[in-house]
């Protein structure tokens, strides 16, 4: 029998950032299923560029309001009679109609963030009605389980994945090093949102031990990635601790010139609190850059245990310095625990959970009922 799987998602197929990506993967995995007919996207912002996913996955038109998404919802449940509704953000979960009309198994996704405080009365509500929970790191399994009732059976880890066709070591860029003054110079680097409401990336940690680690590695160059409304603060914090000439604000890069970045980079550097996985990591340790994390949250799954990067306490400055020099003293190679991380394997997992999902009472139920 062909499936159909109606998916719900904050950005359509081109957007951009670690969650578009996870996505992308996870419909390709589905995609790729012999048993799916078809995989309809429905974001509730607009694509943005390009590519237009390809054959097998079908986007809808993001509608332009709140009230016009949880409509259109509720028309394609009624119309497509999907076999599963994946819902890619928990704050679009009250949008899956809960009636009659809605008898097909539902699949949340959580990253992190977006679930660290308890969801509004109809979010909880709609969390009970969830088949099956795919977390992308234990951490966040276990942030979720702290503040909901459900069984903890119904929530699985799915991590993220990379793919090795995109993220390959290389020889430095030098129009990169060119571009920002990063000649015979040592790249520490970070890639990330600079948002003040996910300041726990550890961008500031990072400055603060800069002048510490200049004092035996001169040569060495800050290059912090992204931008946000954030980004002010940390610039304040780099003039303030006197390291200008050693940090440079880049801003967003262009998705095919990241691994040029990675590339140029001599180490990667994210000690944060909060992060739910960081598949900046996996495509760091990808392209051969040593790559060191917080012990504190999903980088721990990232970091595979320590078997892919460097691990520290991220609030602690003294070990924060001491690890990052290590890893600047690493070479640069593709770990070997990455194979864990494969886009193959990321593939036969989210086959698998689809085949558990497909067998659940609810999927039975509504096989019966359309006999």
């Amino acid at each position: 029998m062909s499936r159909r799987i109606l998916a719900l998602t904050a950005d359509g197929w081109s957007g951009s950032g670690g969650i578009a990506e996870y996505n992308r993967a996870l419909f390709e995995a589905w995609r790729k299923d012999s048993r799916v007919q078809e995989v309809v996207l429905l974001p509730r912002h607009p694509s943005v560029g390009s590519p237009p996913p390809p054959r097998g996955i079908r986007e809808l038109d993001a509608p332009k309001t709140r009230a016009g998404y949880w409509f259109t919802v509720r028309r394609e449940v009624r119309r497509l009679r999907p076999d599963l509704v994946f819902c890619g953000h928990i704050h679009l979960l009250p949008a899956v109609p809960s009636g009659p009309s809605q008898r097909a198994p539902t699949w949340l996704q959580v990253h992190g963030i977006e679930i660290h405080a308890p969801s509004r009365p109809a979010t909880r509500r709609a969390l009970d009605r969830v088949d099956l929970v795919t977390a992308v790191s234990r951490h966040t399994r276990r942030t979720l389980l702290r503040w909901t009732s459900l069984e903890p059976e119904k929530i699985r880890v799915l991590s993220n994945s990379v793919d090795r066709q995109r993220f390959h070591p290389g020889p430095k860029c030098r129009s990169l090093a060119d571009r920002y003054g990063l000649k015979d110079k040592t790249v520490l680097l970070t890639v990330g949102r600079m948002a003040a409401s996910e300041a726990y990336k550890g961008q500031d940690r990072v400055l603060q031990v800069l002048p510490k680690i200049l004092e035996q590695r001169p040569d060495v160059v800050f290059v912090l990635a992204g931008d946000g409304d954030d980004r002010e603060r940390l610039e304040q914090l780099s003039r303030a601790r006197k390291i200008d000439a050693h940090t440079r604000f880049v801003g967003w890069i262009p998705e095919e010139e990241k691994r040029d970045l990675y590339c140029l980079a001599d180490a990667f550097v994210m000690p944060s609190t909060g992060e739910g996985f960081g598949i900046a990591f996996l495509e760091a340790a990808a392209c051969g850059t040593p790559v060191l994390g917080g012990n504190v949250d999903g980088s721990v799954d990232a970091l595979a245990e320590g078997r892919l990067g460097k691990l520290v306490n991220p609030t602690d400055l003294e070990e924060l310095e001491a690890g990052i020099l290590e890893v600047l003293d690493r070479r640069r190679e593709v770990p070997c625990a990455l194979e864990a991380f494969t886009a193959e394997r990321f593939q036969q997992a989210a086959q698998g959970l689809l085949t558990e999902v497909l067998r659940s009472p609810r999927a039975r139920n509504r096989n019966l009922l359309t006999c």
